[in-house]
C-alpha cells in the first residue's frame, strides 16, 4: 500500500515537474505504463490476499460464535428442560398435597355427612313410628269417648228394679 502512495506521488512529481510539459516518446510512456501495471498488479493481488484472509478470519469467527451460540441453546435447553422437569415434580407434590388435604378434610366431612343421612333415616322412620302411635292413641281416644258416651247413656236409663211385688 505504501508503495501505491510512493508511485503516485512519484507520477504526480513527474507530471508536476518542468518535464511534464515536455512530450512523452511512446517508450517512455510505456515504461511508465508497465511500472505502473505492476504496481497496480501486485497491490491487487495483496488486497486479494488480504480480502480473501479476511473472508477466511470472517467466516472462522462467524463458525466459531455459531458454535458458541449452539452451546449456550443447548445448555438453555437443558436449563429450561430442568426447570420444566422440577415445575412437573413440584406440581405432582402439590397434586398429592391437594389430595392429602381433601383426604384429611373430606373424608371426615363424608363420614359426618353419611352420619346425617343415617340420623335423618332414623329421625324419619321414629316420626312414622310416632305418626303410627299418635293415629292409634287417637283411635283409643274416640273408643274411649264412644265408651264413655255410651257409659252415660246407660247411667241415663233406669235400671230394671228387681219386679216389686204388685199389691
Amino acid at each position: 500500500m505504501m508503495r501505491l502512495v510512493c508511485l503516485f506521488f512519484l507520477c504526480v512529481l513527474l507530471f508536476l515537474g518542468p518535464s511534464s510539459f515536455s512530450e512523452i516518446s511512446v517508450e517512455e510512456f510505456e515504461k511508465i505504463r508497465t511500472i505502473v501495471k505492476e504496481e497496480v498488479s501486485a497491490s491487487e493481488a495483496r488486497l486479494r490476499a488480504e480480502i480473501a484472509a479476511s473472508e477466511k478470519r470472517a467466516m472462522a469467527h462467524a463458525t466459531q460464535e455459531a458454535e458458541k451460540i449452539t452451546v449456550r441453546m443447548d445448555v438453555t435447553d437443558r436449563q429450561r428442560e430442568a426447570q420444566f422437569n422440577s415445575v412437573d415434580k413440584n406440581f405432582g407434590y402439590l397434586y398429592m398435597l391437594f389430595a392429602a388435604l381433601l383426604a384429611l378434610i373430606g373424608l371426615p366431612l363424608f363420614r359426618d355427612r353419611k352420619k346425617e343421612r343415617e340420623q335423618d333415616a332414623k329421625l324419619e322412620a321414629q316420626q312414622k313410628q310416632l305418626e303410627a302411635q299418635q293415629q292409634r292413641i287417637e283411635a283409643q281416644e274416640r273408643e274411649l269417648a264412644a265408651m264413655r258416651a255410651e257409659l252415660a247413656a246407660l247411667k241415663q236409663q233406669p235400671l230394671p228394679h228387681a219386679e216389686q211385688p204388685q199389691t
